[in-house]
């Protein structure tokens, strides 16, 4: 299980890094992404993009930490723990980060000494239901993945790469509501809690987001329906015929 995460983590991973402006040599950083590895039938997933098909479909996110040093050397690299929320920004494409109206995030060890699952209400205003906080909150209300000490990069991380080592800290579930265009899900880092990690062997405590992101996410679409694609074969083939008429 570990190569299959690591190997979807590896791509997401230097797409959050190069996209955000990270090099393993010009600055120490956190990211943490939504990692999609597999959906309910009908689902496909293509690196970090999703496709689902209907009402119900339900996709399958790892949650990682994305760990590198300036010297480059994820030996001496690890991850304590993380704060901030997930949510979807719908284009189109609605749906629930929750289950019976309970947060389906879940920490995986040793990221779950002290966990907060995210409070349920939508984050954006798009009609999903997100985890998290909103400004003005409880501080009880963001997510939170926390091992008990500073989780060293060697015998933990499922892999080390570039400079960089990555983390397991959780898995989440979003669950489609509508069946049409397309919505962003990713991780919003919590600014005046402390997320902690270790880079070149000593603590970083971040109270902000200067050096912790989200990362890019990961785009899911809803497939066209059959109707629809009907209905533009037909219009592709009256063009054709015109065309050939004009001849």
């Amino acid at each position: 299980m570990h190569r299959s995460i690591a190997k979807r983590v590896l791509g997401a991973g230097a797409v959050a890094m190069a996209l955000a402006g990270f090099s393993p040599l010009a600055h120490g950083s956190l990211v943490v992404t939504l990692v999609p590895t597999s959906g309910s039938s009908g689902v496909l997933v293509n690196g970090n993009n999703v496709t689902i098909n209907n009402v119900g479909d339900v996709v399958h996110f790892n949650v990682v930490g994305i760990v590198t040093g300036q010297d480059a050397t994820p030996g001496n690299d690890g991850l304590q723990a993380a704060f901030g929320s997930i949510q979807a920004d719908g284009n189109g494409l609605i749906g629930n980060f929750s289950s019976a109206g309970a947060s389906t995030y879940n920490a995986v060890a040793p990221f779950n000494t002290t966990v907060q699952k995210g409070a349920v209400q939508d984050l954006n205003g798009d009609g999903g239901l997100d985890l998290g906080f909103k400004a003005g909150d409880a501080s009880t209300n963001y997510v939170e993945s926390r091992a008990g000490s500073v989780v060293p990069s060697t015998g933990n991380a499922i892999s080390t790469s570039g400079g960089s080592s990555t983390f397991l800290i959780g898995t989440v579930d979003w669950t489609a509501t509508s069946a049409s265009g397309s919505t962003v899900a990713h991780w919003v880092p919590r600014a005046s809690i402390n997320t902690v990690w270790n880079e070149d062997g000593s603590a970083t405590n971040s109270n902000g987001t200067a050096n912790y992101t989200g990362g890019t996410g990961s785009t899911i679409t809803a497939a066209p329906e059959p109707g629809s694609l009907a209905l533009l074969g037909l219009g592709g083939l009256g063009l054709l015929l015109r065309r050939r008429r004009a001849m």
